[in-house]
């Protein structure tokens, strides 16, 4: 049995009794997670944290006294090593806050069971969340990186961008598209895993933040130079060429490395429109997914490049790229925006 200082520290932050009795009991299951306490709003997380360190924090949203929104920026700068995933009730205000959480450094977030159906246990919600847990407590702590390596051209002047996201994404997606310079106005095609519900409130986010229009597209949507493409949560997004113009065209088909919608589909259509002009770029995220994609971009002379490590809140999809050899350049999402033109 794994000592218990080797174990991964966990934390649950709930108002509910019902809800932190579950994540316990469900928690305890796991030989490598040890439940270091339970509290029921932010003032006491706070008090708790005085005394016991953690690795994880499983925080609520929505909590009497102190409320995880204003706890989290408290955690991320008194105890910067420690991670945060939020604990989000899927309705559109529940969606909005979460994006709101994630931009400002929480690592991820996991749908909030309701208490109705604790008794039949939600094992796909039990298994998604130990998942993210081991994810996320693989990650090593951040070292602002200096320096990009790049065996390609000096700059990448692509005819368009497709972009490859997952845990963390949307603040290495918002890094990045901010990064970009003003003047790089084509269009630019982004995979993100995420629900639909909260697919909106990141497109909302993304315009705000970085004063590029960003459109959820509907199928034989046309492309504008300009415009940011985010794919809807429940379609796998492909581009296609009619002899005549380049649309866009959801479909509704089996996942693709477990998850819909996937990049390697967009990676690979896009590939076949843009060619050598095509600029892939693979994004903090678990898995693999963006690889094999990334390997139809390298073989119609396109250019992939990756997020690296020690920016990444999770290593899996641009490390199995960087792995693969595929990527021409790795960095922070700024460092690589920088080589754009």
């Amino acid at each position: 049995m794994t000592d218990k200082s080797e174990k991964i520290r966990i934390l649950i932050v709930d108002d509910s009794t019902m809800i932190c009795s579950f994540w316990k009991m469900q928690l305890s299951k796991e030989n490598d997670f040890f439940v270091a306490g339970v509290t029921h709003n932010g003032n006491q997380a706070l008090e708790f944290l005085k005394d016991t360190p953690v690795d994880i924090i499983l925080l609520d949203i929505e909590m009497p006294e102190m409320d995880g929104l204003t706890l989290l920026p408290l955690i991320t700068k008194q105890y910067p090593k420690t991670k945060v995933l939020m604990v989000s009730a899927y309705t559109e205000q529940g969606s909005s806050q979460t994006i709101k959480a994630l931009l400002m450094g929480a690592s991820d977030y996991v749908t909030k069971p309701s208490t109705t159906d604790l008794g039949t246990e939600p094992e796909l919600i039990v298994a998604t969340l130990t998942t993210k847990i081991r994810a996320i407590s693989e990650t090593k702590e951040h070292i602002p990186t200096t320096t990009i390596s790049h065996k390609s051209q000096a700059s990448i002047k692509p005819s368009a961008i497709v972009i490859a996201a997952s845990t963390g994404g949307p603040n290495a997606l918002i890094s990045f598209l901010k990064a970009l310079r003003p003047q790089f106005e084509k269009p630019i095609f982004i995979v993100q895993h995420m629900p639909s519900m909260m697919i909106d409130s990141l497109a909302e986010r993304i315009t705000k933040s970085t004063s590029r229009p960003c459109i959820q597209p509907i199928d034989k949507n046309p492309i504008f130079d300009g415009n940011v493409y985010l794919a809807p949560g429940d379609s796998h997004m492909m581009l296609e060429y009619n002899q005549i113009t380049t649309h866009i065209r959801l479909y509704d088909g089996p996942e693709e490395n477990y998850c819909k919608p996937s990049a390697d589909p967009l990676f690979r259509s896009a590939a076949n429109v843009y060619r050598d002009k095509l600029l892939g770029v693979v994004l903090t995220g678990m898995g693999e997914d963006g690889k094999r994609g990334s390997i139809e971009i390298v073989k119609k002379h396109g250019i992939v490049i990756a997020q690296d490590e020690a920016s990444s809140t999770v290593w899996g999809m641009p490390g199995a790229v960087v792995k693969e050899n595929l990527a021409s350049a790795i960095g922070t999402p700024e460092c690589l925006a920088s080589l754009i033109k």
